[in-house]
């Protein structure tokens, strides 16, 4: 018997939609005024237009008018009614299609932009070095990426990299030169932007860059001199702000001796220190004596900042720590600060070790 009651009287006909009987199947199809599409009937008589209107409001997000005909607007729905049971039909066909397209969409882009291009995570450097977009900024159509032979991958927009390989330069984080493949997979891109008329000119960007530079610069100050801190170190941006280009040279050979040399750190120790391989100040005087005050500041700054890389505070602290050492032989006023730097700076390393190169 139907489930309707009124004035606690139940309907004695017979169930013929769900629990309701023929009079009292509204209940059965519709909730709010709305046409339940799972339990729809295909037949138009079944509705009111008024309910098949409100359906048709919301399903479409638009006003459909009161004035169009009961069958105008029963067909519109039973359209849209149609194209869904189609795709509920065939949605294991259209998973699959979907599946192989994006399958195939990966793969062919791995081949072109490199495995970095699906794993961004891994890629070893945090920023393309000439227009400073992250790995998750650059646009898909310009991202490249290699595997050296270190395993490490490196990114970079396929503009910045053009002017690296025309200009016959290494890959300006390793100061090693690019192999011939890598040259040749970042030819088969350039070349396919090239037939598929996108634009290799970054003439739009540089004007932005140029207005940014200065100001990406002084952010990353900023974040070395919070990093520093939040370990522990007191720190004075002015003493690294205020240092000359001459003076960040001397600064960064220092890095590179005390690296490389002085500390006399074991290739396990760089490695915990500065994951994944250890490899900074890498520079040679020749590659860096005709660099800007502001390129000096980001050359050291970007290795620098590879010490928050290190999953202990400890290494990282350490790593900060070399920094300093090296700043107060530039910048006599970090003494002020760091009174301990003299004493350990009076003939041995931190590790207790001899120097190496004098300055």
């Amino acid at each position: 018997m139907c489930d309707f009651y009124e004035n606690e009287h139940k309907c004695c006909k017979k169930t013929t939609y769900g629990q309701f009987c023929n009079k009292h199947k509204r209940n059965h199809l519709i909730d709010n005024d709305l046409i339940i599409m799972d339990r729809f009937t295909n037949k138009a008589s079944d509705y009111l237009k008024n309910d098949i209107i409100n359906t048709l409001n919301s399903l479409d997000n638009k006003k459909y008018s009161k004035s169009l005909k009961k069958g105008i607007v029963y067909d519109i729905l039973l359209d849209r009614y149609n194209k869904v049971n189609y795709y509920n039909d065939n949605l294991r066909n259209i998973m699959n299609i979907q599946f192989r397209y994006k399958y195939k969409y990966n793969k062919a882009n791995q081949l072109l932009r490199g495995e970095g291009f699906l794993k961004k995570l891994e890629c070893n450097n945090q920023e393309d070095f000439f227009t400073y977009e992250t790995v998750n900024e650059i646009e898909d159509k310009y991202f490249f990426s290699y595997k050296d032979e270190q395993n490490i991958i490196w990114f970079f927009d396929i503009r910045s990299l053009n002017k690296l390989i025309e200009m016959q330069q290494p890959n300006p984080y390793t100061m090693v030169e690019f192999n011939p493949r890598t040259i040749i997979r970042a030819n088969k891109l350039i070349n396919y932007l090239k037939n598929n008329n996108i634009s290799l000119n970054f003439k739009d960007e540089m004007k932005e860059l140029k207005k940014d530079k200065k100001a990406v610069v002084k952010q990353k100050m900023v974040d070395l001199s919070a990093s520093i801190e939040r370990l522990g170190y007191s720190f004075n941006l002015e003493w690294f702000k205020l240092l000359h280009s001459s003076h960040l040279r001397h600064l960064y050979r220092l890095l590179e001796d005390m690296w490389n040399y002085r500390a006399q750190l074991p290739q396990s120790v760089k490695e915990k220190i500065c994951p994944p391989n250890g490899v900074i100040f890498n520079m040679s005087p020749q590659d860096i004596r005709n660099h800007t005050r502001d390129m000096m500041r980001e050359l050291i700054i970007n290795d620098v900042m590879k010490f928050n890389t290190a999953l202990e505070d400890s290494d990282k602290k350490l790593g900060f720590m070399y920094f300093l050492i090296c700043l107060g032989k530039v910048c006599p006023a970090v003494y002020s600060v760091h009174e301990w730097i003299l004493y350990i700076d009076g003939g041995n390393s931190p590790h207790g070790h001899n120097h190496g190169h004098q300055y």
